[in-house]
């Protein structure tokens, strides 16, 4: 009997221990958890954890947590406050630079056009990289206006198409187009020509085929293709490809800086679309520009 009675105190101890347990170690520990993982890099120092609605035990914890956020933040404003300003201060020798040797072009002798025209390569390059900074650094501010307005896809791919053929006509392609009636959808023209024209020059420049620019409707979205005939991006990599500075493993032995894609993605995000990598069956890549339609697909 009192064996009995002594294992049954133990069990109920047990169990209060771990009632005690969950309710004051678990249950704070995953409400803490939860706030943490809402903080992104963009809300940094902004969404500061309350150390009220938390137990005594853990205020220290959520006091460093707080602080790590506030040193962070500081610092990350920063970084963008210099890469900002570097860009605009950059921008006008840069002009200079180009708009020089644009009037030594035309005024060289044969014997050096081939340098002036690498200088003007170059600055057009230049000028280029500091746009995507600058765009960075607004997209991280929070500064980076949009004109969202209704857009004609199909009216918009030719324009787009007439524009960007300049850079290789022979082997830019136009896609033919679809069957039915493509509908309107909201984005910024001229932020949409930036990543369209972003995604054709990767093509060009990765690849040595054709690029294929085409126009398909799925479900309820419009998709906007760039189709390439490289050796693609690898599924494991594309994530990672849409980070700034990272660069896939197909790229290697080619210029380039990893913002061209990271950029497109920032924008697309910003018009409420989506920046999808694939790769087609025969080869090659296939880089999409998604947007929901504006309005519903009739049935077939």
């Amino acid at each position: 009997m009192m064996i009995f009675t002594a294992s049954a105190s133990v069990l109920v101890a047990a169990l209060l221990l771990r009632l005690v347990i969950w309710r004051g170690l678990v249950i704070p520990l995953n409400d803490l958890s939860r706030e943490m993982d809402c903080v992104e890099a963009d809300s940094l120092g902004s969404r500061l954890i309350d150390l009220k609605l938390h137990p005594s035990e853990f205020q220290h914890i959520v006091h460093a947590f707080n602080d790590l956020q506030s040193r962070l933040s500081s610092s990350w404003q920063r970084e963008r406050q210099f890469v900002d300003g570097v860009a605009h201060e950059l921008r006008t020798p840069i002009t200079v630079l180009t708009s020089s040797a644009e009037r030594l072009l035309e005024e060289a002798p044969c014997s050096t056009q081939s340098s002036i025209d690498l200088i003007l390569a170059e600055s057009h390059r230049l000028a280029d990289l500091l746009n995507v900074m600058l765009d960075f650094a607004r997209v991280d501010a929070g500064r980076l206006a949009l004109s969202i307005e209704l857009i004609d896809p199909e009216l918009f791919q030719i324009h787009a198409f007439e524009r960007l053929q300049g850079l290789s006509p022979h082997r830019i392609r136009l896609a033919a187009p679809t069957q039915t009636v493509v509908p309107m959808i909201h984005a910024d023209e001229q932020r949409l020509h930036q990543c369209l024209a972003a995604l054709v020059e990767n093509a060009l420049r990765y690849s040595s085929g054709f690029v294929d620019m085409a126009l398909s409707i799925h479900h309820e979205y419009v998709v906007f293709h760039v189709i390439d005939q490289g050796k693609g991006i690898p599924e494991k990599e594309r994530d990672n490809v849409l980070q700034r500075f990272v660069r896939g493993t197909t790229s290697i032995g080619t210029r380039g800086s990893g913002m061209g894609l990271a950029i497109v993605n920032d924008l697309m995000m910003l018009m409420n679309g989506m920046l999808v990598i694939d790769n087609v069956q025969a080869g090659g890549g296939d880089v999409q520009l998604k947007f929901r339609t504006s309005m519903p697909l009739e049935s077939p």
